[in-house]
């Protein structure tokens, strides 16, 4: 089974770190988020994929390649201009062929079962399958309904609470059967969630919602994206780090005997620590930082290459890479700080600030 993974946003709640990097390429603990999918799908013997590339489109030719690094077979198509999710899938048809295919959303971490997804779909012979997760709160997202055949029955864009009926949403995986391709115009940018589904819905076209309750992440916002750099280090998102008592360590670092560490932590390939530093997880230091005298750390993400002075407070921010702050700089939780900056000495930078 082939599968289409939609990557041509411009992650604009993520800026600016995303001035740098498109968003399916930043960093979870030492690797851009996408190598986490990709390694999902080879684990269920998915080895074929297309990338339906818009912003920043080099970035994901450049680090994977034709694929066969990571064991699979990669195409790249770009949109001259975006197309929406429905006019992104009829514009790799060419790729495709008369079996069912996968399509990812590009900002979604998790670990699904792909193959269980996949017999779900063959043994109810779904038109479309769309995997569902439980949401608290459903009003922000698209709900949809299932009947007790786990048949979909309704489709709601954010709902008012008192029309809430289901806090199952769209989890952003779909397995589709190739006759919905027949349905979508080429060269349109449109919606597959807003006309394709509710179309075929109307048409009476089997239809099944998957119910997955593990863990479930979108990268994109600040909170959410650092979020999922501490669950991969804490388990929550369910990885092997191959870590040493709640740390993972590079290869080349050179960490101060007078330096505390509190896992867990992720520490890049030649991290330089120096003396007093207190590095306190879940934080993310990658790789060619380093990390001046008496600086604490807690609950950060450092891209790699970015310098800190001495005696710096970094509590719960994001820094992207190359930057270099001065001594005594002070960052509060949530702050975004996009690459190539530099912070001058004993500058505050309160929480929820970006540059």
């Amino acid at each position: 089974m082939k599968a289409v993974v939609l990557v041509g946003g411009e992650g604009t709640r993520l800026r600016p770190l995303t001035y740098d990097l498109p968003k399916p390429m930043v960093p979870i603990c030492g690797k851009p988020f996408m190598q986490y999918q990709l390694e999902l799908m080879k684990d269920h013997g998915i080895d074929e994929v297309i990338f339906s590339l818009g912003y920043k489109s080099s970035a994901f030719e450049e680090y994977f390649g034709d694929g066969a690094g990571f064991g699979m077979k990669i195409h790249y198509i770009v949109e001259d201009s975006p197309l929406g999710t429905a006019g992104a899938i009829k514009n790799v048809e060419h790729l495709l062929d008369d079996s069912s295919f996968l399509v990812f959303n590009g900002d979604i971490l998790s670990r699904m079962n792909l193959t269980e997804i996949m017999n779900f779909h063959k043994e109810k012979k779904s038109a479309c399958t769309i995997v569902l997760t439980p949401v608290d709160d459903p009003t922000m997202y698209g709900v949809v309904e299932l009947d007790s055949n786990s048949g979909i029955v309704n489709f709601t864009e954010k709902p008012k609470k008192e029309e809430v009926r289901s806090n199952l949403i769209n989890a952003g995986l779909y397995i589709l059967e190739p006759g919905i391709l027949k349905r979508m115009e080429p060269a349109r940018k449109y919606s597959i969630e807003r006309e394709i589904f509710p179309a075929m819905l109307a048409d009476k076209e089997p239809m099944f919602g998957y119910s997955y309750s593990g863990y479930w992440m979108d990268i994109g916002t600040p909170f959410k994206y650092l979020s999922s750099n501490h669950d991969t280090l804490t388990g929550k998102m369910p990885v092997d780090l191959n870590h040493r008592e709640g740390i993972v360590y590079g290869k080349n670092t050179d960490i101060s005997t007078n330096a505390v560490l509190t896992a867990p932590l992720w520490i890049g390939d030649n991290v330089i620590i120096k003396s007093g530093a207190k590095i306190e997880g879940p934080a993310v230091i990658d790789r060619g930082c380093i990390i001046g005298e008496k600086t604490k750390i807690s609950g950060a993400l450092l891209w790699e290459k970015t310098k800190t002075g001495n005696g710096c407070i970094l509590d719960s921010c994001l820094i992207g890479r190359d930057c270099n702050l001065g001594d005594n700089v002070k960052i509060g939780k949530l702050a975004v700080i996009g690459s190539c900056n530099i912070i001058e000495k004993d500058r505050i930078i309160e929480a929820e600030t970006c540059i």
